[in-house]
Formats: C-alpha cells, sequence, structure tokens
C-alpha cells in the first residue's frame, strides 16, 4: 500500500501509511507491529490505548480504519482480518478469508480476495455485513493491489471503484501495469511500472467523470513508485526501468503541473534503499524520505513551485513511510515509532514509539 495524502479531500476520514493508519476525523494515529496495535492521539502523540494482537504464525502487515473501528489485516496462508473498537481497543470481529489487502472507505472495510483475480468485498466496520462484492473474473491471480482510498474512491492496479456501492468507475488502459496513484479533489494521478515496450507513464483523470486530462510518456521506461498530488501539482517518484530496488543517485522527483502534466522541476536524490511509501505534498510542500546510508534516513521538503528545499530531517530509525494531513507529516517506522513533523518547516512536533 502506497501513502495516502488526505488534504483536498474533504469527506476522506483515514489514511493507510506503511504500518500506521492516520485518522484525523478521530484524532488517532493507528500503529501496529507484528505483536502489538497501538492508538495514539494525533495531535500530541500521547498513548491512549496499546494490546497484544492474537498470536499468530504470520505476521501484521498492515491496518485500516474508519472512524469507529480499526482493523488488522495478517497474510498468508492463514489470513485474517482482526477489527477492534477505535476508543477502547477491546476486539471487535474477525474474519477469515484470502484477503490479499484492506483499506476503508466511509464505515465500510474493502478487502481484496488472494484466490480471484479482480475480487473486491465491503464489509460494515460495526457488524462486518457484506455491502458488496465484486466478483473476480479469472482465479488464482493473486488478488488486486488496492493503491489509495479517499471520499469514496479506491484506485487499484487495474480500475478506480465506488467504494460505497461497488461500481467501477474507470478501468486503466489494459497494456497498462498501474504501481502508485493518488487523489485529489479535482483529479485523479496514476503511474506505472510497466506499459509496454519498456514505456511507462503518468496519467491524469478528471473528477468526477474520469475523463482523461493529460497523459505523459517516459521514454526511459522509469518505473513509478509513489505519487502524491493537490489541487494544482503532482508529486512523481521513479526508479530506473532494470532497477530491482532503489539504488544511489537514482530516484527520479518531478512536480508536474495538474492542468497539464508539464514539469515543473526535476530532481534526482540520492537513497541507500527503497521505502513503501516515499512521497507526500501538502500545503505547498513536496516532501520525501528515503535512506541516506545503510544506517540512516533522511525526510526532506521541497517547495512545490521551486524545487527548493526547505528542510531536512535525519533519524537513524528505519522509515516505511511519510503521510501528510494538512501541516503535518508523520514518519512512521517498522518497529512502531511514529515521528510527527512541521510541513512548512521539518521542525518535530512529536516522536513516540507506541510499543514501548
Amino acid at each position: 500500500m502506497t501513502a495516502l495524502l488526505l488534504a483536498g479531500r474533504a469527506k476522506a476520514q483515514c489514511g493507510n501509511g506503511a504500518n500506521f493508519t492516520v485518522c484525523p476525523v478521530a484524532d488517532r494515529i493507528y500503529i501496529n507491529t507484528d505483536k502489538r496495535l497501538g492508538a495514539l492521539r494525533l495531535s500530541d502523540g500521547s498513548i491512549l490505548w496499546q494490546i497484544d494482537l492474537p498470536p499468530r504464525e504470520e505476521s501484521y502487515t498492515a491496518t485500516a480504519a474508519t472512524k469507529d473501528v480499526v482493523a488488522v489485516w495478517a497474510g498468508f496462508p492463514d489470513t485474517g482480518i482482526y477489527a477492534f473498537d477505535a476508543k477502547t481497543g477491546r476486539p471487535a470481529w474477525r474474519i477469515n478469508t484470502s484477503s490479499y489487502g484492506i483499506t476503508a472507505v466511509g464505515p465500510y472495510f474493502v478487502f481484496s480476495d488472494a484466490e480471484h483475480w479482480e475480487a473486491l468485498t465491503a464489509v460494515d466496520d460495526k457488524t462486518r455485513k457484506r455491502i458488496w462484492h465484486h466478483s473476480g473474473s479469472r482465479p488464482t491471480r493473486g488478488g488486486v493491489s488496492m493503491l489509495v482510498a479517499a471520499d469514496e474512491e479506491i484506485l487499484t492496479e487495474f480500475f478506480a471503484i465506488n467504494g460505497h456501492s461497488g461500481q467501477i468507475l474507470k478501468r486503466w488502459p489494459r497494456a497498462w501495469v498501474v504501481s502508485a496513484g493518488a487523489l485529489s479533489d479535482k483529479f485523479v494521478a496514476i503511474g506505472t511500472r510497466d506499459a509496454g515496450r519498456k514505456t511507462n507513464k503518468v496519467a491524469a483523470y478528471s473528477l468526477p467523470g474520469y475523463e482523461m486530462l493529460w497523459v505523459r510518456d517516459n521514454a526511459e521506461g522509469r518505473q513509478v513508485e509513489a505519487i502524491a498530488t493537490d489541487s494544482d501539482h503532482v508529486l512523481v517518484a521513479s526508479s530506473p526501468w532494470d532497477a530491482e530496488s532503489f539504488s544511489p543517485g537514482e530516484i527520479r522527483l518531478e512536480v508536474l503541473k495538474a492542468s497539464s502534466g508539464d514539469a515543473i522541476w526535476t530532481k534526482t536524490i540520492n537513497s541507500s534503499g527503497p521505502l513503501a511509501s516515499p512521497v507526500g505534498l501538502s500545503q505547498g510542500i513536496a516532501v520525501f524520505a528515503t535512506g541516506e546510508s545503510a544506517h540512516s534516513r533522511i525526510v526532506q521538503g521541497f517547495d512545490a513551485a521551486t524545487g527548493q528545499l526547505k528542510w531536512t530531517v535525519r533519524t537513524d530509525q528505519r522509515i516505511d513511510g511519510v503521510t501528510c494531513v494538512g501541516s503535518s507529516c508523520y514518519v512512521g517506522g517498522e518497529i512502531g515509532e511514529v515521528l510527527a513533523i512541521d510541513v512548512q518547516t521539518g521542525a518535530q512536533r512529536w516522536y513516540r514509539v507506541s510499543t514501548q
């Protein structure tokens, strides 16, 4: 799951990071490790509750949350979804399923089916009652990768779908293998890791009708790793076609005009390795998280209009992703730590390891 940018989506409630979920509507951030789940107050990082997750062989690899319920997905082969009351952490329900991933839209949790290509199911957050099911047309494809969710839409690698009704809103071109997506209040942006003949693309569609606004070709075939948007810009992070992971000096950052796809600025950034969700875009600041060395990570903020470096934050913690909401960006780590920083200055607002 890529990082979810919530700024500009008035009805968005919660957004997934790598091992954490940010819920501005409930003033919560939920963090999971392979053994524990914790809820922190988003405004100051204070710990609200922590629980031990049910013991199992497989790791708990993702969270999703509505306003009232937080769910943890545990994968293969004994896949399950475990839901907890958002206020208290008390167990709410459990579903055994071949889920390939999970997200939340409004009061519903949506998860894919690892045994059927394109299959998605939505359940009510409090009752786990099935709301809708989109059947897959082929068996054993490995499930749908859900890229981002906000308001009512979910972007997947194959299509955009209404998370409240299960209606397909737009299918991406058949030859495109979509690897990243982002939603703003006016448009949708997607990028590919393969669009045929060693080329890749970034494209934008207008909302609500999903009319194509523009397509930007990448003749070098760089794979799009992450995308973030605001009302005026698209921030794209890409890596070389043949790279199995980010290589030093080979991450390209581009900020594009949302109206046309024209490049505003481009930078090449050194990195020691890949990150699950390395970009954010909020209040005119483009945020990028990367590896500086084998033992340190950096988060940088650039002026979205000019590319000027505004601030740099260094940490010796392993970063799993960054999610920006309004005036704050939340940087998550794999052992349950979260760093909250001011998006304009990079100043630390709070730091917490929820599982201490």
